[in-house]
This record gives C-alpha cells, structure tokens and sequence, in this order.
C-alpha cells in the first residue's frame, strides 16, 4: 500500500508539491462536498513537471451507526469504525465544524460516524467492537448521496 500526502491548492485548484520523489502516482480530491475521482496513474520524472486533471463533483457521504453500541463508545474508541474503497484503502472520517456542533447540540453525541465527501463508488463499512465482534457491508454510492447506514453486530 502506498502512503497518503494531503496538499492544499490554490483558490483555482492549482497545487505544487515539489517533494515528490520520481514513480507513478495517482490523485484525488476532496472538501467542501466535493469528490473527484481517482486519476489514472501519473508518472513522475526527476527535472519534469507532471500534471493531473481532476474534476469535482458533488460528493457522497455516508453516515454510519451500530445497533447495540453503548452511548459515548464509538466516541471513546471503543467501537473501531473503518470504511474502505474498492482498492481497500481506508478513507477518513470527516466531520466538519457545523456538524460538529450540530452534534453537540443533539441527542444522538456522537453514537454514528460520518465519511465525506466520497466519490462515487463501491465502499466497505466494517465495525469492530470491544469485545471483538464484527459487521460488514458493502455499499455503493452516487453522486450528492447522503446513506445512512444501520449496521448490526455479526454472530
């Protein structure tokens, strides 16, 4: 598995990242609630600049809870929540300040977990608890969707 870098880009999408060592690499990007999708890969050559294209597009988010789980336990880690890609790379869990504070503000503090914005896809939820029991699920997901995902502990 590769390693992951995060590089921010200009107002019009434009980044340099002159650290790049030469190998092939593919990109994406996120935020604000757009996605784009991966790129094909790009060949990177010491003394050459390289480009990519990426288009955003609305992205989509999925929102998962467990079935049983304890307030306060996916929020003190004791519930392990993963979501992977089709090329089983784990993506991060967003949460952006006014949901933050949205969730402050509710009932639920914390019982669910949000991944997003994603590109369009096939992902793998997985939870893991405490006690070492497991689900899973496979899920497809399109373009400005919003998936609440329920998800119960396998026997």
């Amino acid at each position: 598995m590769g390693s992951w870098h995060t590089i921010q880009s200009d107002a019009v999408g434009n980044f340099r990242w002159p650290g790049f060592a030469p190998g092939d690499y593919t990109f994406y990007a996120r935020g604000g609630g757009l996605a784009s999708a991966e790129s094909a890969p790009i060949t990177v050559r010491a003394g050459e600049v390289s480009e990519v294209e990426l288009v955003l597009r609305a992205g989509a988010f999925l929102i998962l809870s467990v079935d049983g789980v304890e307030p306060g336990q996916m929020a003190e880690g004791m519930v392990r929540v993963d979501v992977r890609d089709a090329q089983n790379r784990q993506v991060g869990a967003l949460l952006g300040a006014d949901a933050f504070g949205s969730r402050l503000n509710s009932t639920n503090h914390f019982d669910e977990r949000s991944f997003g914005p994603l590109a369009p896809g096939s992902y793998r939820a997985i939870v893991t608890g405490p006690d070492g029991h497991r689900a899973e699920r496979l899920v497809d997901l399109v373009t400005g969707q919003k998936l609440h995902l329920r998800m119960a502990w396998e026997d």
